[in-house]
């Protein structure tokens, strides 16, 4: 049985830091220009699904009960002729031919191959794209993403029952904002998803949406991809549930041997 955590692992870019992903386009064509049902499927062994935004696809639903990915939408795809186009127009706006970029990733055997992938699906798709690996103990790279001076970095985030810890991330006062992403809009509908909305579930869920919105429209992340977990479960057990949320994720209440 596979359950989809609440895992996700993003591409971080060191907006702060490098000229380059000052650009929006050339952000845009990071975010548009791999495949994360490949990276899914051939690289992770079918251990994770696509992102389908910053926020986590079951960890909530609107009040009319739709999921994150049937309501907000899926935003982050794969679109190779956009993100060439995105790609070339960012270069001419920057004045030069090509750029390279340093991808830190830990040296966990996992990390090291979402990293390869990465730079052979960039350096493949957008043609003037090197990218330069840096496979680094989790310390090393933890410590030069809280420098706020890399390129891109490969990131994650588990959060807990609260959608808000996802966008929240990339609010400008909080202390693992990476990106160092400053942009009002952001901080106000995080201040009234932490403090205004409360229990109107409307509301919290509408800012939310915006919130996912904002950063996937602006390239402030490239999220990629959503962990999923394998359990090995007697066939004959019928009747369980399974959750995402919590500490138990199988629900044995109303579960049965089937004969």
């Amino acid at each position: 049985v596979k359950v989809n955590s609440l895992r996700m692992t993003n591409l971080e870019l060191g907006i702060s830091s490098n000229e380059y992903l000052q650009n929006e386009n050339i952000r845009k064509a990071l975010l548009y220009g791999i495949d994360r049902e490949e990276l899914c499927e051939a690289v992770l062994n079918g251990a994770a699904v696509p992102a389908v935004g910053v926020i986590p696809n079951g960890i909530a639903s609107s009040p009319d009960g739709k999921s994150v990915a049937e309501d907000f939408g899926t935003l982050v795809y794969t679109d190779i002729p956009a993100a060439q186009a995105y790609f070339q127009k960012g270069l001419e706006e920057l004045g030069v031919d090509g750029i390279t970029l340093r991808l830190v990733t830990s040296d966990s055997d996992e990390s090291i191959k979402i990293g390869t992938y990465l730079q052979s699906a960039y350096e493949k798709n957008l043609p003037g794209l090197t990218i330069n690996l840096a496979n680094v103990p989790a310390s090393v790279r933890f410590e030069e993403m809280m420098s706020f001076k890399f390129d891109l970095a490969l990131g994650g985030w588990t959060g807990d029952y609260d959608p808000t810890s996802y966008p929240n991330q990339f609010e400008a006062s909080y202390a693992h904002n990476h990106a160092q992403w400053k942009a009002q809009e952001l901080t106000d509908l995080i201040y009234a998803l932490s403090n205004e909305d409360g229990t109107d579930f409307a509301a919290r869920w509408e800012h939310l949406r915006q919130a996912n919105q904002h950063l996937i429209d602006n390239a402030v992340v490239v999220p990629l991809e959503q962990e999923v977990k394998g359990y090995l479960v007697n066939p004959a057990l019928k009747g369980y549930i399974t959750h995402q949320l919590g500490n138990s994720v199988f629900d044995l209440t109303r579960a049965y041997f089937e004969d």
